[in-house]
């Protein structure tokens, strides 16, 4: 399986890592996800396996990136290993964002989370709270979230992923 590496501000391919000795890729429900990969130090991995580029196995839907990069020596074999680890692009990009001001909304809460997502990451006024050229897409969050009553959301500065994960148990 080979695991594409890809700048976050264009999403070009930088590179692409066919060599390293185990990956792992969790999902949890309600919760952020999260990724570790190990590998190889080489000239190619150092160069292009750095905090911030994305990382896409070829055999999964999620893109995660990497947040943490340790450096060590291998006990048993004595090769110098990378331990690359992050989170998922939703939950990494929103966490570092806030509800910007006062959010007073009766909806869904499907509806509620599309509205501050757009509103503080991805279709934000204040252009350098955006994240790039990000869209919100065709995708919906409906069937992810198990009641579609309407709701009254009310936040200030909250912090946009936990309030994403607190919508979705509504």
């Amino acid at each position: 399986m080979n695991i594409y590496i890809m700048d976050p501000s264009n999403l070009d391919r930088l590179a692409v890592l066919n060599t390293y000795t185990a990956r792992q890729w969790d999902r949890y429900w309600a919760e952020s996800g999260e990724f570790k990969i190990w590998a190889p130090i080489t000239d190619e991995n150092a160069e292009f396996l750095v905090e911030e580029n994305l990382v896409w196995p070829d055999d999964q839907n999620l893109v995660g990136v990497i947040e943490t990069i340790n450096k060590y020596t291998d006990d048993e074999t004595g090769l110098p290993l990378m331990e690359i680890s992050g989170r998922f692009v939703e939950s990494s990009y929103l966490s570092r964002r806030i509800i910007w001001g006062n959010a007073l909304i009766t909806d869904t809460p499907a509806n509620i989370i599309q509205r501050i997502v757009r509103g503080n990451a991805i279709a934000a006024t204040d252009t350098t709270r955006k994240f790039g050229d990000a869209v919100w897409g065709t995708m919906t969050i409906a069937s992810s979230v198990p009641s579609q009553s309407n709701i009254t959301y009310c936040n200030s500065y909250g912090n946009l992923w936990e309030e994403v994960k607190k919508l979705c148990l509504k």
